[in-house]
């Protein structure tokens, strides 16, 4: 069975360059895709058959991350006067 679910989703993160071309990151999201109900119709001892189900998810990362230059030119010096 397939279905598509809609939703939406939130989440914050911070990161930081610790070198010219390194950085690390913590990262949060939250997804919601609401509450379906189901119905268990295998088991005649349920009085109520139906289950509501959440569908959330949450997560969180942490990385590095390294960025590449290639075939660019380096940043110009900014002179001061």
């Amino acid at each position: 069975m397939t279905e598509t679910r809609t939703g939406w989703t939130a989440g914050a993160g911070l990161e930081w360059a610790f070198l010219p071309n390194w950085s690390v990151f913590v990262e949060y999201d939250f997804y919601d895709f609401g509450t379906k109900s189901q119905l268990f119709v295998w088991s005649p001892a349920f009085t109520n058959p139906t289950i509501d189900i959440k569908q959330q998810i949450h997560t969180g990362r942490i990385g590095i991350n390294y960025l590449f230059n290639w075939g660019k030119a380096p940043t110009p010096v900014v002179a001061r006067y």
